[in-house]
């Protein structure tokens, strides 16, 4: 599916690299899902975070994106003030290439 609607890994993960991200806040893992009904790519991603404002900084940060759109922490990720395993899911807008 990516293939077929030209739709490269490489602009998807560039597009996450490219919100700012606090210095103590790093990711763990990274799952990418393309969704066939529109032209929206899914996009999972767990990591650690060393403080809750560092968060609350890369979800603004998140949040300024024009490409990305449904951010969702879920209510564990805000519990702890250090040390945080958080998992945020977004979706990213994709526009499909001419033919």
């Amino acid at each position: 599916t990516f293939y077929k609607k030209e739709i490269y890994f490489s602009d998807v993960i560039k597009t996450i690299l490219d919100i700012q991200r606090p210095d103590e806040l790093f990711f763990s893992d990274m799952s990418i899902k393309s969704n066939d009904k529109d032209n929206k790519i899914r996009v999972i991603i767990s990591g650690m975070s060393n403080t809750r404002d560092d968060l609350l900084t890369f979800k603004d940060n998140i949040e300024r994106n024009h490409k990305i759109e449904n951010v969702y922490f879920p209510p564990n990720s805000w519990v702890k003030n250090k040390d945080i395993n958080f998992y945020v899911t977004l979706e990213i807008l994709h526009d499909e290439k001419p033919k």
